[in-house]
């Protein structure tokens, strides 16, 4: 279904699109079919792995995030999508408070762990995690188990769908029974997460996106030896073009000269201010290709330092041959 719904958001040209799914669909032929057709449409694409309990979920569920926008370089919200995580994670009891207990039974996947503390985020939901415990759960307790699965109660219908961000007063009657209810539980995207990207997007498609990056003034300092006004009027010239571009950031610097230079306030301004502005941008390239090329050269050092310990466990073998 994912190149369907490339087309349609290539038919549609609508100017932002936000696709979830789980995180293999970024090495599925499918997508690389979707991201070919929306690519040749004019589309960025800014790919993210979220875990949802570090976006006021009380679950770890964690899910391949894609943004496009039309005209924005790829990647452009990849930072401020990582920026917008919580250092530590939402617990169940964060959601459910103390009235829970510390431990609940938490149907596994065959017969992984079912018993967890409440004081840690609930596994991905799926459609039978709120079920009682086998007989084989209570008869063979898993090692990781804290408690006997037979001590604890499972979590409620109720309770799941808190975890997934739903409120408490949320009617699933139109579901009709409890296993319909579930499996609408289970395959929703959780509503703090959707809300915490949302906001990203509003801000972005609003101009406002992120505050401007201060490594970008750093590297202004170090490679071009900006400092004091000079360093603060650059700066402020960079903030004010992105924000006439609505946020954005092109593929290339003509793209983004060009549309600066489309936008119905700019022909108003004084010519050194727009000379300032246009300065600011091809400044902003330059430091996003420095950054790129430090990017590569990070992971040409860690490729080299794997093949080297790949290397040395011969060596090693053969050492205790030797000796043996």
């Amino acid at each position: 279904m994912v190149i369907a719904f490339a087309m349609i958001v290539a038919l549609s040209r609508t100017p932002w699109f936000m696709l979830e799914n789980v995180r293999g669909i970024l090495e599925s032929d499918a997508w690389q079919t979707a991201c070919d057709i929306l690519k040749a449409h004019g589309y960025g694409i800014s790919t993210s792995i979220v875990d949802a309990s570090h976006y006021g979920c009380g679950q770890s569920r964690t899910r391949a995030i894609i943004i496009g926008r039309r005209g924005e370089r790829d990647g452009f919200l990849e930072r401020a999508i990582e920026r917008a995580a919580s250092v530590e994670p939402t617990t169940m009891r964060d959601i459910l408070g103390d009235s829970v207990g510390e431990y609940v039974f938490v149907r596994p996947f065959k017969d992984g762990q079912g018993v967890r503390s409440t004081r840690e985020p609930c596994p991905a939901v799926i459609r039978t995690t709120p079920e009682r415990a086998y007989r084989r759960h209570i008869e063979t307790r898993n090692p990781l188990d804290p408690v006997p699965a037979s001590l604890v109660p499972p979590l409620t219908v109720e309770q799941v769908a808190r975890l997934q961000g739903f409120p408490r007063d949320w009617d699933w009657s139109a579901a009709g029974n409890k296993r319909s209810t579930m499996q609408m539980i289970a395959n929703a995207v959780p509503s703090p997460l959707a809300a915490a990207i949302g906001r990203i997007i509003l801000e972005r498609h609003n101009g406002k996106a992120e505050k401007t990056d201060d490594a970008f003034g750093r590297w202004l300092q170090k490679s071009r030896g900006y400092g004091g006004q000079t360093l603060k009027n650059r700066m402020s010239a960079y903030t004010r073009a992105r924000r006439m571009l609505c946020g954005r950031e092109f593929a290339t610097l003509n793209d983004e000269i060009a549309a600066l230079q489309a936008a119905a306030e700019f022909d108003a301004l004084p010519k050194t201010t727009r000379s300032d502005l246009r300065k600011a941008l091809k400044l902003h390239a330059e430091y996003r290709m420095y950054q790129a090329a430090e990017a590569e050269k990070r992971k040409e050092s860690a490729r080299k330092a794997a093949e080297s310990r790949r290397k040395k466990v011969p060596e090693a073998e053969i050492g205790l041959e030797v000796a043996a």
